[in-house]
């Protein structure tokens, strides 16, 4: 069937197209406990993608990729606005000191173990009245990297920003 410019149009019209800046973001540290000041700062966000283990079936005839054992999910990435007093930045790195503490006065580099460092971090698609799209929730997540912050004496009225890198088991989304 050929491309036709009035069924495409008409179908954006009736459905409307998705805008990437609304969304909410709500981050559950150990123990379900959340604050605003990571929540509201967010400023970008993914939703998560998946890959499927793959392998080359060569048997006789013709080859073909098939699919085996558990998907492999992309890590999350979220950038948060920075305070003042870089609250966000502090958060961040509590946590994740939290899971392999580098202080050397208590047991340096010790892992914690992995239920008293995962959480749970949910970001939420919203339309343009702000109602709930798509809710896609990450379970067991917990800051692996936490991003350096650049400061510069030639860098005025511009806001600090933090990024941080997130593992999680897997995600599931509210059907």
């Amino acid at each position: 069937m050929p491309f036709n410019v009035e069924d495409f149009t008409g179908e954006i019209a009736k459905l409307g197209l998705a805008s990437p800046n609304k969304f909410e973001v709500e981050i559950f540290y150990p123990g379900g406990f959340s604050t605003k000041s990571l929540n509201l700062m967010c400023e970008t966000a993914s939703i998560g993608g998946r890959t499927v283990q793959s392998m080359l079936d060569i048997q006789y005839g013709i080859r073909r990729e098939i699919a085996y054992g558990a998907p492999q999910y992309t890590p999350l990435s979220l950038t948060f606005l920075c305070s003042e007093k870089m609250e966000q930045k502090k958060l961040l790195d509590q946590w994740n000191n939290s899971i392999v503490n580098a202080t050397v006065s208590q047991k340096p580099f010790n892992v914690a173990y992995y239920d008293d460092y995962k959480g749970t971090i949910k970001v939420k698609k919203l339309d343009k009245e702000g109602n709930k799209v798509l809710e896609v929730e990450y379970l067991d997540a917990w800051p692996k990297t936490v991003s350096q912050v650049d400061l510069s004496h030639a860098t005025t009225n511009t806001t600090l920003r933090v990024t941080c890198e997130f593992s999680y088991s897997y995600w599931k989304t509210d059907r």
